[in-house]
C-alpha cells in the first residue's frame, strides 16, 4: 500500500525540485531585444519578458537613463537591474532606445523662461542653453519671451532646442549738459551714444 501511494505522489509531481529557483540578472545592456532574450532564457528565465520604449536624444521624465544615437534598438535598462536574484519566472521589463519621431513647437511668446522650458519639455523637445535678450518699451513684457526660433507650429524631431529671446528694461543712459555748447557738437555727441536728437528753436531770455 505505501509503495502504491509513493507512485501515485511520484506521478503526481510531489516531488518534483523546487520551482522558485533563484538566479541573478544578467547584463543584458546595449544588446538588442532578440539578443537579451536569448541571454535571458539561456539563464533559466522562463517567465514573461516585456519591452518598454524610450525616445532617444530627449531629457527623460520618468527615471530612465538618457540614450543617444548608439542606443536606438538596444536595450538601456533592466528591471529588476542587473545583479538582482529573482525566481526565473520573474516578470522582466526591457526598455528600449527607439529614434526620435517627430514635434510640433508650442506657441512660448508671453511666457517665462521657467514655462517656456516646462512647455518645451511637455512637448518633447528642449531649450537652448542660449537665451537672449532685447530691451522692450512695455515694463510688463520684462522677463517675457518676445521671439523664438523656430516659429510655433514648426515641426522638429524630438529632442532638438529652441532659441528664444527675453524682454529686458531699457538701459538708463546720463546725457551730457550741452548748455552754451554749439548744436553741431550737442548732436554729434547724442547721436553718437544712441540719442535721436531734434533741434528746437527757442527765444533767448533779454
Amino acid at each position: 500500500v505505501l509503495g502504491a501511494v509513493l507512485l501515485i505522489m511520484w506521478l503526481s509531481g510531489s516531488f518534483k525540485s523546487n520551482d522558485n529557483t533563484t538566479v541573478a540578472i544578467p547584463d543584458v545592456l546595449h544588446q538588442t531585444v532578440p539578443q537579451a532574450r536569448e541571454t535571458l532564457k539561456s539563464k533559466g528565465f522562463d517567465g514573461t519578458i516585456e519591452t518598454k520604449q524610450v525616445t532617444c536624444g530627449v531629457p527623460p521624465t520618468d527615471g530612465n537613463p538618457e540614450c543617444g544615437p548608439d542606443d536606438i534598438n538596444k536595450v538601456i535598462k533592466i528591471d529588476p537591474s542587473v545583479g538582482v536574484s529573482v525566481a526565473t519566472n520573474t516578470k522582466i521589463t526591457l526598455s528600449v532606445g527607439v529614434a526620435p519621431g517627430k514635434a510640433s513647437v508650442p506657441d512660448l511668446k508671453g511666457k517665462t523662461q521657467s514655462q517656456a522650458e516646462q512647455a518645451l519639455t511637455e512637448a518633447k523637445l528642449a531649450l537652448d542653453s542660449t537665451v537672449d535678450e532685447v530691451e522692450v518699451d512695455d515694463p510688463s513684457q520684462v522677463g517675457l519671451v518676445q521671439n523664438q526660433n523656430p516659429s510655433a507650429g514648426s515641426e522638429l524631431a524630438q529632442g532638438q532646442p529652441v532659441k528664444i529671446t527675453v524682454g529686458k528694461s531699457k538701459q538708463l543712459k546720463s546725457v551730457t549738459d550741452f548748455t552754451g555748447k554749439p548744436d553741431s557738437q550737442a548732436k554729434s555727441t547724442l547721436e553718437g551714444q544712441g540719442f535721436t536728437t531734434k533741434r528746437v528753436d527757442q527765444a533767448s531770455e533779454t
